[in-house]
């Protein structure tokens, strides 16, 4: 299930999500003004989906959450990439959520320290390959496999 809203104030929609017992397995943000919440549900049948859903609707409506937008098939974001060229953030991660509020979660890492920095590394790699790129692999492995046989003239 996702809970969105297009209306809340960022610190009020989050300030009050981060207080209900929702098994939230995912947070982002939507490449635009929103940020969404992706909580788990583990209903048997459309029918117990909707139950839960007229639940989370009467919870979560009055704090700003777009109704329409809490359905059994919705499409989401997808962190890491780009909507209208802006960002879409993963914020927070939980694959095993239990029914506790995030607030009362332990801290946890900064992902998008760690990404960037990989990111970095890796922009930097390819920046000091992108010329093998274009001579082809052929070259590249005649390159590294001549830097690694010892020189006729070195000694033993």
């Amino acid at each position: 299930m996702v809970f969105e809203s297009d209306q809340a104030d960022f610190k009020y929609w989050m300030g009050a999500l981060v207080q209900l017992p929702l098994r939230v397995a995912a947070v982002y943000t939507s490449g635009s003004k929103s940020i969404h919440v992706l909580v788990r549900v583990d209903a048997r049948s459309k029918e117990e989906f909707d139950q839960l859903r007229i639940q989370a609707i009467r919870l979560t409506k009055v704090i700003g959450a777009d109704d329409k937008a809490i359905t059994a098939v919705r499409l989401s974001r997808l962190p890491g990439c780009t909507r209208g060229g802006k960002p879409q953030k993963l914020l927070y991660l939980n694959p095993q959520p239990e029914p506790i509020p995030l607030i009362k979660m332990p801290p946890a890492r900064d992902v998008e320290k760690d990404w960037l920095h990989t990111a970095r590394l890796s922009q930097a790699v390819m920046g000091m390959r992108s010329d093998l790129c274009a001579t082809g692999w052929r070259t590249m492995r005649g390159q590294a496999h001549q830097s690694l046989m010892p020189s006729r003239n070195s000694t033993r």
